[in-house]
């Protein structure tokens, strides 16, 4: 027995229509309000602490990388205090940025 597969796609592609009185509109307006994600924050913060861990468990390994910035045969004399400087701002306008998106959606 075959069908016909017009026939099938057109009862499948029809949206039956069910009257339930609005029980539909009364569920959906009692469902509690969406919670906020919370994601950005947790991975903001996970970031912060796992820089914060490895530079306090592995400070020899901070030093190299600082001397290894410091050899660094850039195309103008900067000193590596000037980088890790810039490197800590954007640590700091990470976690300001961060802490703005948490505050405007709460």
């Amino acid at each position: 027995m075959t069908v016909d597969p017009d026939r099938l796609d057109a009862l499948l592609e029809a949206e039956p229509y069910l009257d339930d009185a609005g029980f539909t509109a009364r569920v959906m307006d009692r469902l509690p309000p969406r919670r906020r994600d919370q994601r950005p924050l947790v991975l903001g913060l996970s970031a912060v602490a796992a820089g914060v861990s490895a530079a306090l468990v592995l400070p020899e390994a901070v030093r190299a990388g600082l001397t290894a910035l410091a050899g660094l045969a850039l195309p103008v004399a900067v000193p590596p205090g000037l980088l890790v400087g810039l490197a800590a701002a954007l640590v700091v306008a990470a976690v300001a940025g961060l802490v703005v998106a948490v505050a405007v959606e709460a």
